[in-house]
């Protein structure tokens, strides 16, 4: 039996992309990176070097450019849309486009009541992201944020789990815990035709960050799922949301 190729897909990431609206009063300032991939019927690319189909990744890149030029980038999600439908509306390979989104969290600058709608500064080590795949089952549109630091110095403790021979751990009822958020939500169907995605996202993200902080944790899973239940209860237009919380140990030093 001859090698087949089963699946293939290809696209141009992590394209910088920084985009400046001056119309508005503070300034626009979007800074993003994004991922293009591409799927559709590119086999003779790879099994013959028949490129006659084949979307150039520099190309890719300059389209990036170009529709942000064109259209603005009104938020990194309506982005993400607009290019996932030129690349599937424009090629008739293309099968299917994904578009992956990864935006740093700039802000105006402050000085007491005085504010500067010219100057910026990187106001959180997170990043928001989106991510629009257009394909023959329709749109998929979801957002999220990346890596939002946050850390309890009390009310939080793990004890009763299982113990074995394997176990070194000791039970604490107060401990120190630290984590970087990733959370991932999809709109209810029909939503995000009225939603600002912007104002919603720091709407979660404010969220996120009071469960955490109002919580009494048992347990890194409980907090979890509670901080995922007080966006639900918030924001109606939220259908679904992921979270993942990787346990950042600052273990007691023994002096």
């Amino acid at each position: 039996m001859s090698p087949t190729l089963l699946s293939h897909r290809y696209g141009k990431q992590k394209i910088r992309l920084t985009h400046l609206d001056r119309s508005t009063e503070p300034h626009r300032l979007t800074i993003a990176a994004v991922g293009v991939t591409l799927e559709g019927d590119f086999a003779a690319s790879y099994t013959a070097g028949d490129n006659r189909e084949v979307v150039a990744t520099d190309s890719i890149k300059n389209t990036v450019y170009v529709l942000a030029r064109e259209h603005g980038v009104e938020s990194i999600e309506e982005f993400g849309v607009a290019l996932a439908r030129h690349f599937v509306g424009t090629y008739a390979t293309v099968a299917a486009a994904r578009i992956d989104l990864e935006e740093e969290i700039w802000s105006p600058i402050r000085a007491g009541a005085e504010s500067f709608p010219d100057a910026f500064e990187r106001v959180a080590s997170e990043t928001g992201t989106a991510s629009a795949l257009l394909g023959a089952d329709g749109l998929v549109l979801t957002s999220g944020i990346e890596d939002l630091q946050v850390l309890k110095s009390s009310h939080s403790g793990f004890v009763d789990f299982v113990r074995d021979r394997y176990t070194t751990l000791p039970d604490v009822d107060d401990r120190l815990f630290a984590t970087s958020v990733g959370a991932r939500w999809r709109l209810a169907d029909g939503a995000s035709g009225d939603v600002d995605f912007r104002t919603l996202r720091a709407g979660v993200r404010q969220v996120l960050v009071e469960s955490f902080a109002r919580h009494d944790s048992l347990a890194v899973q409980q907090t979890l799922h509670a901080m995922g239940i007080a966006v639900l209860d918030r924001f109606t237009t939220v259908a679904e949301i992921n979270l993942v919380l990787p346990n950042q140990h600052h273990l007691l030093a023994n002096l």
